[in-house]
């Protein structure tokens, strides 16, 4: 859980992780040098948890490099991330998980809603029974489907997210300030390795949409580092498909 001046929206979040039906959890959240309580919030809400533990960076380093951090620290057989200002149903990880076990999956994508404005959107993006190695990457990167690239709604199995953190690992020099696009960093590599994707419907994903997170505003400065994080995601997204050989496959989307 990616945690960064959210001290508002934490109570909703942690609420919800306290709520799921299963048990066996494993949660890591990850403070990026927030400046307005967070971190001190989550620390004294620790003992809600059976295993929760929180790691502070001493300075900040964005979104890319703390969802990494937590990733290094993560022991479970399934993974799956949780930004700090959405939550999540009570039984969304039962549902995943059993999905996953059912059908002997490596990545699993749930449905999810956006909330904010003046109505909550329903998503469901999963219209197939499951697609197979490179069906895989084609219908995450040609889809149109709003939100598709996040990788929040995604439960990964072990071995494919330890292939997918090998590669992820020779991106973080530089890595600074990587903000914006980063969910796609993280999506096109954990499905390149996926062998197997489904999906699971009935419980959701809340995504909770803010002002602040829009790139219209119109703030120089944020537009500008909007810009180069953008730009450093896309060199690495880049570079990854030029390693591994298909970068000409999917050259116009990119």
């Amino acid at each position: 859980v990616p945690v960064y001046n959210v001290r508002e929206y934490l109570p909703k979040c942690l609420d919800s992780l306290e709520r799921q039906t299963y048990r066996n959890l494993e949660i890591i959240f990850v403070d990026d040098a927030s400046t307005d309580g967070s971190a001190d919030f989550v620390e004294k809400n620790l003992c809600r948890f059976a295993n929760a533990r929180l790691i502070r960076h001493e300075q900040n380093k964005n979104l890319f490099l703390t969802r990494i951090s937590a990733m290094k620290e993560c022991t479970g057989d399934y993974i799956i991330c949780l930004d700090s200002d959405d939550y999540v149903d009570s039984d969304y990880y039962a549902t995943l998980l059993s999905r996953m076990l059912e059908t002997d999956a490596d990545m699993c994508l749930g449905d999810f809603v956006l909330e904010g404005g003046k109505a909550n959107i329903p998503r469901s993006i999963f219209n197939k029974e499951s697609y197979l190695g490179e069906e895989i990457m084609e219908y995450l990167f040609f889809s149109r489907e709003n939100r598709i690239y996040s990788v929040w709604n995604k439960m990964i199995r072990r071995d494919c997210f330890d292939a997918g953190l090998a590669d992820l690992m020779k991106m973080v020099d530089g890595a600074e300030g990587i903000n914006i696009c980063e969910d796609n960093i993280f999506l096109f590599v954990f499905s390149y390795h996926a062998k197997k994707l489904v999906g699971s419907h009935g419980s959701e994903y809340h995504y909770v949409q803010h002002r602040d997170q829009s790139c219209t505003d119109f703030d120089r400065q944020k537009l500008i580092m909007q810009f180069e994080s953008f730009d450093k995601a896309t060199e690495r997204i880049v570079a990854f498909f030029n390693s591994k050989g298909i970068c000409e496959k999917y050259k116009d989307h990119l």
